[in-house]
């Protein structure tokens, strides 16, 4: 079966790292299409190779460690804009850049960061999950935010057997953009397709309405419930509106 070629799409490559695809050229000489993609990291350079090469699978001789099939592989989590990947020890300083922030913690409810030391940990020991991801702009490869779902009881949302709990948040200077919208799109599209999970729960502090803004875009209803939640950094004296989506379908 012949592999489509995506442009504008985000691949990772086996060695796990992250490239989007430009445009594919026409060797004048050969004839021979060549991929034109671009680094998501360090200089962010350009670099071609052949589009056969490009589309192939892995050497299993020279790689057996490799579990990846193909050399690059198309990403699901992503949009025209942003794409979702997981969280790397590189990220650290672009992550103590955000969250050190304090009007970005109090409206999502964590502490600013107080150092790079302190956001690699927070990589390392929380975000390091399969259900938690760097928001990344496709544009420039800055990495804008975060998105994941987890246990309810982490915060303290009133939970429906074992719905969890989403939550995510974006940089400062990606407010009122639509960033977040278009990331918990991608997500729920993601659990949606796994399929674990009927429904899931999620809530906005009541002085941060932009955020329940986010989550109706994207199909969650107000159970007419609000609680505080302790567990939340300045939790204790400022109510949560809950809102909750179903019909996610689960396969059991």
């Amino acid at each position: 079966m012949t592999r489509e070629l995506v442009i504008n799409g985000i691949y990772r490559h086996f060695k796990n790292l992250y490239y989007c695809v430009e445009s594919v050229a026409r060797h004048s000489e050969t004839e021979e299409d060549y991929v034109v993609y671009r680094k998501m990291y360090d200089d962010k350079g350009r670099w071609i190779r052949e589009k056969q090469m490009f589309l192939s699978e892995v050497d299993r001789e020279k790689y057996p460690e490799i579990s990846q099939r193909y050399r690059f592989e198309y990403l699901r989590l992503q949009s025209e804009r942003i794409f979702l990947r997981p969280w790397e020890d590189g990220d650290a300083s672009r992550l103590f850049e955000l969250a050190s922030d304090p009007d970005v913690g109090l409206r999502a409810g964590w502490k600013p960061h107080e150092s790079a030391e302190e956001s690699l940990s927070i990589i390392q020991n929380v975000f390091r999950n399969d259900s938690t991801w760097a928001i990344v702009l496709k544009e420039s490869g800055d990495v804008i935010g975060a998105m994941g779902y987890g246990p309810s009881c982490d915060c303290g949302l009133p939970a429906v057997g074992d719905e969890p709990t989403v939550g995510y948040w974006v940089g400062k200077p990606y407010w009122n953009q639509g960033y977040c919208t278009e990331a918990l799109k991608l997500m729920l599209d993601y659990m949606r397709e796994q399929g674990r999970y009927g429904s899931v729960v999620s809530g906005h502090f009541v002085d941060n309405p932009a955020s329940g803004r986010v989550m109706e875009k994207c199909g969650f209803i107000a159970t007419g419930e609000e609680c505080l939640c302790p567990e939340l950094y300045g939790g204790n004296n400022r109510p949560v509106r809950v809102l909750r989506l179903n019909g996610l379908g689960s396969r059991g």
